[in-house]
């Protein structure tokens, strides 16, 4: 009997023990699961706003177990934002303990394909922002893995088509943001994704021919396309099949009703067109949209043929035409009591438009006078005391009916062909006061023309042809009764160099000749060249030393005249759309002494090319952080410019370098002029450069250079200016510096 009673009380103390155990481990097990965790995330916010990192929280799941956790502790960390605060790879590893982190923004960091590869245990990541970042192609095979990805933006990256083709393991993605690295080719990548709705392509290679090929994509908005400047009415052939469309980028110009029975209706919300030929009956497709709500139109019709437009269930519409007259207020104030709606924007817009044009200032807006081709339409402009047109560069300015108006006294000119005889009609107009002309075609027989007009009192003209003869005599005779002013931003002539900066659409027939013909002409400024046949142009202008096109937005093939310039001394290429190819025929130049390649996408073939112009002597090479695709050039690309016997000054800013271009760059005899801002050049790269002889001027502005490393400036004889991190210009290095260098300037 005492046996069964011990064991009975042995199993009552082994249940007892086993029970316990047992709560012990669940009790480890909700440690473990729910308090250990959320202890590691705290830890892990209070680094990440130690890095400048902001987050936001919501409540976690189950909501019974917040009183037993703590209310304030138990919220899961879904949104990280840490752009532009200089992380590292290292760095990143902190995220590893925000499980829960669906939205992560790292734009603007130092962050490479390893850094991405460490944050592969992050699986509910559905927004990924790595913009401006050092990744590659190899990123996107660690990126791939997580399968649920929502949104993904690499522009301003070293990502290329090869890069794109692993979009075939990511399904999810609804939003997606490339770089300039991009092509049609790349595109082709892209149409597998069945859920994208957002594509933005800025900045990029793809051409219009190439938005064929994502067709199939449920697409309903696509942004900042690089020719969505310069949208065709004829490249809506290339959306004929994208059926949920809900809004082209920008404005589409040169439309005509063929190019909008390309345009797909079924899902379509708003569109802006304009055309010169566009017809009622071309209009009238527009009014089938379904879903159209807001429609800009830029046209030549009459408020008749408009009417079907204007009467049609489209509840917001702006229509721009300058046939518009005074007599239709009176249809304006039937037009606006609707029988079945109080309100409607498209009424009030136009009446504004009839007021600007009659009643404020009198005036035509540039845009509207571009589609005037009939010039009698002017006299319905009675009322106008401002009349501000602009032309097309070969178009033919007539005055006859311009002059006729009662009460004109402002008259601005812009762009167009303007012989002297059509001035002269300026006779007829009594009240003009004030004349303002910025045009290529303006010529000493212009500028005689002007100076009989008695009634002049303020005068701004503008043209590169003017001789210094023709100027003082106009000035001489009309200072005394009117301000005269010869504005330099179009045109100018100082002695010795005829410059030019203007609109690259200027360049009509007469003012090539101009420049053909000029043996003075050395200097051209043309900002924004949108096509080939413009740079073709210039080509042909044999005197030429200086030449200077930013933004020109040109496609690949587009610049192949560049390389007949071999006269060029100074070339200025910044922000502009080109890469290695369009460069490459710069390397048998033998007079060029300064290139500046800011903003493009020249890689490490590009600078190889480069290196071997003999006679250079100036090199910039900015980085453009948010709209140059970079990262383009590295340590092999600056060791091409180790052996260039010329080159002085060296600007390489932003760009993806370390202490090994440290080893190449003191290797240039010459140099005296380094910027090396935004690199990752670090105390053992300074170190490396100290033993360069002849370099003067040096700046180091945020690298990863520290106090310790500024001893290393005192040991170059040569240095007069540095500009130091801003961290480190108060320290006491370099105070030390300053002393002991009274000579050198330390900013």
């Amino acid at each position: 009997g005492k046996r069964r009673g011990w064991r009975r009380f042995l199993r009552l103390r082994l249940a007892t023990l086993l029970l316990l155990i047992t709560a012990a481990c669940l009790g480890l097990a909700f440690r473990q699961a729910y308090l250990a965790p959320y202890a590691r995330q705290a830890v892990a916010v209070v680094k990440l706003r130690e890095m400048g990192a902001t987050v936001e929280f919501e409540p976690a799941q189950p909501e019974w177990l917040a009183p037993l956790v703590g209310r304030d502790e138990f919220q899961d960390v879904f949104r990280v934002h840490m752009e532009h605060r200089n992380v590292t790879d290292d760095q990143l590893n902190v995220l590893l303990d925000l499980p829960h982190v669906r939205y992560l923004y790292l734009a603007g960091n130092p962050i490479t394909d390893e850094g991405v590869r460490n944050l592969l245990p992050l699986k509910n990541v559905r927004r990924l922002s790595l913009w401006r970042t050092n990744i590659t192609d190899t990123a996107m095979e660690y990126i791939s893995r997580n399968r649920d990805l929502e949104a993904l933006d690499v522009h301003a990256t070293a990502v290329s088509d090869e890069g794109l083709k692993m979009f075939e393991r990511m399904p999810n993605l609804r939003e997606l943001k490339l770089n300039g690295r991009i092509t049609d080719e790349g595109l082709r990548h892209v149409a597998p994704l069945k859920r994208l709705v957002n594509l933005n392509i800025g900045m990029s290679q793809v051409t219009p021919a190439g938005m064929a090929l994502v067709a199939d994509c449920p697409i309903r908005v696509l942004d900042a396309p690089p020719w969505e400047s310069t949208f065709r009415g004829e490249y809506l052939k290339h959306f004929r099949d994208w059926k949920y469309l809900a809004a082209l980028p920008g404005h589409v110009y040169y439309c005509r009703d063929e190019h909008l029975r390309e345009l797909p209706l079924d899902k379509l919300e708003s569109l802006s067109i304009s055309g010169s030929e566009l017809t009622a009956a071309g209009l009238q497709r527009l009014i089938e949209a379904p879903r159209l709500t807001n429609l800009n139109v830029e046209c030549n019709l009459s408020l008749k043929e408009l009417e079907p437009l204007m009467r049609s269930r489209i509840p917001r519409i702006t229509i721009t035409t300058p046939k518009l007259t005074p007599q239709t207020q009176a249809d304006f104030a039937a037009w606006n009591k609707p029988p079945r709606r109080v309100v409607r924007n498209m009424w009030e817009t136009l009446r504004l438009r009839v007021g600007y044009l009659t009643k404020l200032n009198g005036g035509m807006t540039a845009r509207q006078t571009r589609l005037v081709k009939d010039w009698s339409l002017a006299r319905a402009w009675q009322n106008a005391n401002v009349v501000s047109l602009e032309f097309d560069p070969d178009d033919k300015v007539e005055l006859e009916h311009i002059a006729a108006l009662p009460n004109l006294q402002t008259l601005r000119l812009t762009g167009g062909e303007i012989a002297p005889a059509e001035l002269a009609k300026l006779h007829a107009a009594p009240n003009l006061r004030d004349l303002l002309i910025h045009s290529l075609s303006l010529d000493d027989d212009c500028l005689r023309e002007i100076a009989e007009l008695p009634q002049l009192k303020s005068i701004d003209l503008s043209s590169p042809w003017f001789s210094e003869s023709a100027v003082r005599a106009f000035t001489a005779r009309m200072k005394p009764r009117a301000r005269v002013q010869f504005t330099h931003a179009a045109g100018q002539w100082n002695g010795r160099l005829n410059q030019v900066l203007c609109r690259p659409d200027f360049l009509g027939d007469v003012a090539m000749k101009h420049l053909q013909a000029d043996e003075r002409m050395q200097v051209l400024r043309f900002h924004g060249l949108t096509n080939g046949e413009q740079l073709e142009k210039l080509a042909g202008l044999s005197n030429l030393r200086s030449l200077d096109v930013q933004q020109a937005w040109l496609h690949r093939g587009d610049w192949s005249a560049l390389g007949e310039m071999k006269q060029l001394r100074h070339l200025d290429l910044a922000g502009s759309r080109l890469g290695d190819d369009a460069i490459v025929g710069l390397a048998d130049f033998e007079q060029l002494v300064q290139l500046n390649l800011s903003g493009t996408q020249i890689g490490n073939r590009g600078l190889e090319a480069i290196s071997r112009i003999e006679s250079l002597e100036e090199l910039l090479m900015y980085r453009y952080h948010y709209s140059d695709g970079g990262p383009w050039i590295n340590d092999e690309g600056i060791r091409h410019l180790a052996a260039m016997p010329r080159l002085r000054k060296l600007h390489m800013v932003a760009v993806q370098i370390t202490d090994a271009s440290a080893e190449s760059l003191v290797q240039i005899a010459s140099l005296e002029d380094l910027d090396l801002r935004e690199t990752s050049l670090t105390d053992a790269g300074l170190r490396t450069l100290a033993k360069h002889p002849g370099l003067r001027i040096l700046d180091i502005t945020r690298t990863q250079v520290t106090e310790s490393g500024l001893a290393e400036l005192a040991n170059m004889p040569s240095l007069q200016r540095v500009s130091l991190p801003y961290n480190l210009r108060g320290s006491e290095t370099a105070r030390n510096l300053r002393q002991l260098r009274p000579g050198l300037r330390v900013n």
